[in-house]
């Protein structure tokens, strides 16, 4: 299935895969978000899959956000599937609730 985001509210809801072909179309948009928010909350519960390259872009957001005094949240919902790729980077933290 591929990527869908839904703006539900101060939250982008993605479901679907989150895979490097998609990390590149996407980065510049939640980019653009960060600076111009002073919140920014991606919600993956409702991925199917992310690869490493996804969870990247995560701590690349989380990074960028910090770097300019933003909120930067990534929830999860213990959502099993994609747990692998964040444990890879030892970044299991970014993943809010």
């Amino acid at each position: 299935m591929a990527l869908k985001i839904q703006n539900t509210g101060n939250t982008y809801q993605l479901s679907g895969r989150l895979n490097s072909t998609i990390v590149k179309e996407i980065r510049p948009f939640f980019i653009h978000k960060i600076k111009e928010s002073e919140i920014v909350t991606i919600d993956i519960s409702d991925l199917d899959d992310i690869d490493l390259s996804g969870a990247m872009l995560m701590s690349d957001l989380y990074e960028r956000a910090q770097k300019g005094y933003k909120t930067f949240k990534v929830l999860a919902k213990n959502n099993q599937k994609i747990l692998g790729p964040f444990r890879q980077l030892y970044t299991e933290y970014l993943l809010a609730a």
